[in-house]
């Protein structure tokens, strides 16, 4: 879990200082980031499981009882399940590290739950998919990034970003 591995912010810090590092860490760095995003997606499918279990239980419970079917549960129905998230993740500030695989409180079993607590349920559940996802596309950017600046070193080593801004800076100081 993440307790376990680099904190994500230490880990966006070293991303700044990525020329820095060698061929080995970042191979070392590209390891822990595909099993911590291994983890991450593992977990969000989980979450989706869930969603999917509190969102057949009300779509059953409209189906088996015609009384329940008035037009404002039903729109309050459609806007909880087509929703985007409540909360959206914008930066690493915005996501509780300690918690991210930590499931939400639900209100209990599906089938134990009134409808309002089905969909707060909901809502909770997919506030914290928003989270997890955010992590994850963070994580597959960094994954990039490294398997881009491998590629670059172990194709042209000899290319740096030096390199390539004295090239720039010969190019801009020519006559054309």
């Amino acid at each position: 879990m993440l307790e376990k591995k680099m904190d994500l912010k230490e880990l966006q810090e070293a991303f700044l200082n990525i020329e820095s590092k060698s061929v080995s860490d970042l191979k070392k760095l590209f390891a822990e980031l595909s099993e911590l995003e291994k983890e991450v997606s593992q977990f969000r499918n989980n979450l989706h499981q869930i969603d999917n279990g509190f969102k057949a239980e009300l779509i059953n419970r409209l189906a088996a009882n015609p009384s329940l079917r008035d037009r404002s549960l039903l729109e309050s129905l459609a806007s909880t399940l087509e929703s985007f998230p409540v909360s959206c993740k914008k930066s690493l500030d915005d996501v509780d590290l300690a918690n991210l695989f930590t499931l939400p409180s639900l209100t209990g079993k599906p089938t134990d739950s009134s409808i309002e607590e089905l969909e707060k349920s909901l809502a909770a559940l997919r506030n914290k998919e928003a989270e997890v996802s955010f992590v994850r596309r963070l994580i597959h950017g960094w994954l990039d990034i490294l398997k881009n600046e491998l590629e670059r070193r172990l194709t042209k080593p000899e290319t740096t970003i030096e390199t390539i801004l004295n090239k720039i800076e010969q190019i801009l100081a020519s006559n054309f």
